[in-house]
């Protein structure tokens, strides 16, 4: 969740739990770790809930802690490694209203990704996208596709996500917008590469809400769609650059 987090707006606050058992009775009491992140929490911070283990001791039960990003880090020579990762993904570069490719590193090379909720056809997507120093979305993996099929879902209901999956009729062949050829044994998007009813004309895959891909037509301005659209964050100027 962390990871994925675009908001950066709120200041992190991290609380840390040591290895007992943590409850969140019904109290007004501030003293508990549970009821001090749900007190932060209220006056918008960003908090993070640390569960500390050392030698045999069990970590602390942070399941009641709702509305609390939690992680579990062992007290031992990595500690302070570990724990400078988990708090740096708070803080990642991408641009506020974009989302940071969860498995990406939280670096200046990672990918930003925006869903364009107004619809248009691939090509204005592409051209936009172009105009950014972006590109439409590559995926060349099946975790990948869950993303932004997940995230599809969560921002628009029942309507077809665009990809950088072109099929240029000239070329008869796929590619990705970034001239990245189109592997079909790295990642099984498109079954038995599928080719468009038409393969003269120019198309895009798009993704269905069930993860499914389908061809959709480039350039007819009779269909319109919503598209996914991704740049590098060194691109975005460090978060300062909005789409």
């Amino acid at each position: 969740m962390i990871k994925q987090r675009h908001d950066q707006t709120r200041p992190p606050v991290i609380v840390l739990a040591s290895s007992v058992s943590v409850k969140c009775p019904e109290t007004t009491s501030s003293s508990d770790v549970c009821r001090v992140a749900a007190n932060l929490r209220s006056d918008n911070y960003t908090v993070i809930t640390v569960g500390l283990s050392f030698h045999d001791l069990k970590y602390p039960d942070l399941g009641d802690l709702a509305y609390s990003e939690c992680y579990k880090l062992t007290n031992n020579l990595d500690f302070a490694k570990k724990f400078g990762h988990q708090i740096g993904n708070l803080n990642c570069f991408c641009p506020q209203g974009d989302f940071q490719y969860y498995l990406d590193s939280c670096t200046r090379s990672s990918t930003c990704v925006r869903i364009i909720e107004s619809p248009t056809t691939p090509e204005e997507g592409w051209k936009y996208c172009k105009q950014l120093d972006g590109s439409l979305v590559t995926i060349t993996s099946s975790v990948k596709n869950k993303f932004l099929r997940d995230l599809g879902n969560q921002l628009i209901d029942d309507q077809l996500l665009v990809t950088g999956l072109t099929w240029r009729g000239a070329k008869n062949s796929w590619a990705w917008a970034t001239g990245r050829k189109f592997d079909s044994e790295q990642f099984d998007g498109f079954q038995n590469e599928e080719q468009p009813d038409d393969v003269a004309l120019n198309w895009s895959a798009a993704i269905e809400p069930n993860g499914n891909w389908i061809p959709v037509p480039f350039d007819n301005d009779d269909n319109i769609y919503l598209y996914a659209c991704e740049r590098l964050v060194e691109k975005s100027q460090y978060g300062f650059d909005h789409f």
